[in-house]
C-alpha cells in the first residue's frame, strides 16, 4: 500500500488548499510497482467527495466538509466521523518538505497550462505537475499572517494549486509512486453527494472519534 500512503498524502493536501474555484468532476490514475486504482473525485465549493476504484473495493466514498472527514460505508448503511484536526500526522509531514522549487517549466496536460514544482522530504523527491484556475489557494491552517508568508506560499496561492500529475521518487530515482489526471470536467455536480443519506448510522470507534 505504499502508493496510497505516497500518492493519498499528497491528495489530502491538495484538498485542502484548493478552495471554491472549481466545480466538477476529475478522474485520477495511481500506480506504483505493484499495483494500479483509479480515484473518482467531485468537487463543488469547499466540499469534496472521493470513491476510490480498486480491486476489493466496497463501493465506499470519503466525503470532505465542513472541516470534517465523513467515511461512507454503504454496505452496512454507516458512516465514520473525523475532524480534520486529527490529521496532525500529514500536517507534519508537511512540515518536513524543504522550500518547494518553482522550475517554471510548464506544459499542456488535458488542456491545461501546468506548471512544474518540486517537493522533497527525506524519503522523497516528487515532481508535481500543478494547473492555475481550478482552484483557490487556501493554505492549512498557519500561524503567520499574509504580510509574512514565504515567497513560495504566495506563488502557490497566486491562481490555485491543482495537481494534474504526480511523480514520486525514492533518494535513489526510482519511482514510487505515480498519480495523473486522466479526466477532467467542469460541470455542475449535485448537492446531495456531499450528504451522508438519511439512512446511515453514525459508526463510533470504540475509544475514539
Amino acid at each position: 500500500m505504499k502508493l496510497v500512503k505516497i500518492i493519498l498524502a499528497l491528495l489530502l493536501f491538495s484538498i485542502i488548499i484548493s478552495g471554491q474555484g472549481f466545480e466538477g468532476f476529475v478522474k485520477y490514475k495511481m500506480e506504483s510497482e505493484d499495483e494500479t486504482m483509479f480515484m473518482k473525485y467531485f468537487k463543488k465549493g469547499e466540499s469534496v467527495r472521493m470513491e476510490p476504484e480498486m480491486e476489493g473495493a466496497m463501493g465506499g466514498a470519503v466525503l470532505f466538509k465542513d472541516g470534517k472527514t465523513f467515511m461512507l460505508m454503504p454496505q452496512q448503511n454507516m458512516y465514520m466521523e473525523f475532524n480534520m484536526d486529527e490529521y496532525e500526522d500529514i500536517e507534519a509531514e508537511e512540515e518536513n518538505f524543504k522550500e518547494p522549487v518553482k522550475t517554471g517549466e510548464t506544459k499542456d496536460i488535458l488542456g491545461y497550462t501546468s506548471e512544474k514544482w518540486i517537493f522533497e522530504d527525506e524519503e522523497h523527491t516528487t515532481e508535481v505537475w500543478a494547473a492555475k484556475g481550478l482552484g483557490e489557494f487556501i493554505f492549512m491552517s498557519t500561524p503567520m499572517g499574509q504580510q509574512d508568508m514565504p515567497k513560495w506560499y504566495k506563488d502557490l496561492s497566486s491562481g490555485g494549486f491543482f495537481p494534474m500529475l504526480i511523480i514520486a521518487r525514492d533518494k535513489a530515482g526510482k519511482v514510487d509512486g505515480r498519480m495523473e489526471v486522466v479526466e477532467i470536467k467542469e460541470q455542475n455536480v449535485p448537492s446531495n453527494m456531499f450528504e451522508i443519506p438519511s439512512n446511515y448510522q453514525k459508526f463510533s470507534m470504540p475509544g475514539g472519534f
